[in-house]
């Protein structure tokens, strides 16, 4: 297990080293720069201001100057905002996307348990055909259809839920469910699957004939079979959750983090860029680093085929 878990960490290091590695020179070799892209910009002053930020050197001594600054968290200040350090910019705009991610995480996780213990318990019946069939259609129709929808039935239409980002709890709720929807749809598919492909192995044939009740060979028996895949699932999909969706922020008007990346990408702002980047790498790297971590501990065979 000590063999394994060193693995991991080590090939984790190495794929946050080559993802930094090469965010860094995408956006070194993108046309354009931060001081190029505004309008009516004397060329002495783009030249200080590229002097100021060290990007007047060569491309391997910005290099090491960037890994060494990673090294001690030292992201630095946002080009395009002045006197806004990038720590505080991601700091502000993270707190949000956590917010939204986490609440969405939940309601995919319990809503997606529930359905599929009615999908498995009613399997065959009209109750499982019309979850499927939802969910067959949610996760066919693309994530940005399914957002407006919900905007407009639940804000424009009958005001339920405020139209923008407020600051409350309540403000939330609404962007919450349209990020989590087809999480739910995905882990009903996986779980339920899952359960009822384990129903059939020899082994389950001989709990039933012990007289052993449905529900305790579900929840004791197949659902621990279960358990590997559904972190393997649940986890990289928490990163994507929690590092925001650009549309669900833009429809609602929340200032997450994936607006602020877009924007950052579009101004080539490459303080804030490679720092965001090097945080959905770091959260990605984590999630799935838990989730071969629980799957190794829930099914120990595992580790030796590692």
């Amino acid at each position: 297990m000590k063999r394994y878990i060193f693995k991991r960490v080590v090939t984790t290091i190495v794929s946050l080293f080559v993802v930094i590695t090469i965010t860094f020179f995408l956006m070194k070799f993108l046309p354009g720069g931060p001081f190029t892209t505004e309008r009516r910009v004397a060329k002495t002053y783009q030249i200080i201001n590229e002097q100021k930020a060290n990007l007047n050197r060569g491309i391997t001594e910005q290099y090491i100057d960037y890994i060494q600054a990673i090294v001690h968290l030292d992201f630095g200040e946002s080009l395009q905002y002045k006197g806004y350090s990038v720590t505080n910019i991601i700091s502000d705009s993270f707190r949000i996307s956590l917010k939204v991610g986490s609440g969405a995480i939940i309601f995919s996780i319990i809503m997606g348990c529930i359905l599929s213990y009615f999908g498995v318990r009613f399997y065959g019946k009209c109750i499982e055909k019309i979850i499927s069939n939802v969910g067959m259609i949610i996760i066919s129709v693309p994530g940005f259809i399914v957002t407006l929808v919900l905007f407009y039935m639940f804000t424009v239409k009958n005001s339920l839920f405020p139209i923008s980002y407020e600051g409350s709890v309540y403000s939330i709720l609404l962007p919450c469910i349209a990020l989590g929807i087809y999480p739910t749809f995905y882990l009903y598919k996986i779980i339920k699957n899952g359960i009822l492909q384990i129903l059939k192995e020899p082994f389950i044939v001989t709990l039933k004939m012990l007289s052993i009740s449905n529900k305790k060979i579900i929840f004791k028996y197949a659902l621990k079979a279960v358990l590997p895949s559904l972190f393997a699932a649940i986890f990289p999909m928490a990163a994507s959750l929690i590092t925001g969706s650009a549309v669900v922020e833009r429809v609602f008007g929340l200032p997450g983090i994936s607006s602020v990346y877009i924007q950052s990408v579009l101004n080539r702002d490459y303080s804030l860029v490679m720092a965001i980047t090097l945080l959905f790498s770091v959260i990605l790297a984590l999630c799935t680093f838990f989730a071969d971590m629980l799957s190794a501990i829930v099914d120990k065979r595992i580790t030796y085929i590692n």
